[in-house]
């Protein structure tokens, strides 16, 4: 695991910062750290999905639960890093931290926030694509095409834990193992 550095600020010392640059500094450590977790997860969820050469194969189920939970990782890690793009545009440029700052920061930075800018501002990326179309928006005409092109005998399997509670008729509740 990477080292850690800590930062500590008290409110009071976050007091003494403008409030444009205060909101920054707290919303890009959110983001930072949500992307740090998301992108572990990714690597584990990864790893749950696909067997290890070597590894002796894993049954159905074991397989479609771990690509589910590296699909939904991945849709949530799109959105964050839609989200920090936006919080970057508005806040960092648009309030104008780059004029301030810009020069403080080491140029290895500097050069993988181009890398970041320059992804986001070109209108193919696939990350604001996922982001929009399946992590958080969901079009009901684009998943009718997607459903209209698959052929008829595709199989739409679903996998429920091995307790599952459904209410059934009256207001009774049983268990399905």
């Amino acid at each position: 695991m990477p080292g850690l550095k800590r930062i500590l600020l008290t409110k009071t010392d976050l007091d003494r910062i403008p409030a444009d640059e205060r909101f920054f500094y707290l919303m890009a450590g959110h983001f930072a750290n949500d992307v740090n977790i998301l992108g572990q997860l990714l690597i584990a969820a990864f790893n749950s999905a696909f067997a290890r050469p070597g590894d002796p194969p894993r049954d159905e189920p074991h397989n479609a639960a771990g690509q589910a939970q590296l699909f939904l990782v991945l849709k949530l890690l799109a959105g964050r890093l839609h989200e920090a793009n936006s919080l970057i545009g508005s806040h960092y440029f648009g309030k104008g931290l780059h004029k301030k700052y810009e020069d403080q920061i080491y140029q290895k930075a500097r050069d993988v926030r181009h890398q970041f800018n320059a992804y986001f501002g070109h209108h193919l990326n696939i990350i604001t694509a996922i982001r929009n179309k399946v992590a958080f928006h969901f079009n009901r005409e684009e998943i009718e095409l997607v459903y209209d092109a698959v052929h008829s005998d595709f199989e739409f399997v679903q996998y429920i834990g091995e307790t599952a509670y459904i209410r059934g008729s009256g207001g009774s509740r049983c268990c399905v193992r």
